[in-house]
């Protein structure tokens, strides 16, 4: 992903076509979370909880 992303300038708009613009946004957002990590004094951190499998109701086996 590195590689990937390596050329990204945040300070220009984001890209239009896909998935440069997804590579900009997760670039965006890697540099939110440093900057308040650092506001913190520590690493942030984060969990995700899910619940099964979500089924449509009109779904058929």
């Amino acid at each position: 992903m590195n590689t990937i992303t390596s050329g990204i300038n945040l300070s220009d708009p984001a890209p239009h076509k896909e998935p440069e613009r997804q590579y900009y946004f997760i670039e965006k957002a890697k540099e939110y979370v440093r900057k308040e990590a650092e506001e913190a004094g520590r690493p942030m951190t984060f969990c995700v909880t899910t619940f099964g499998c979500q089924m449509n109701a009109v779904s058929t086996i």
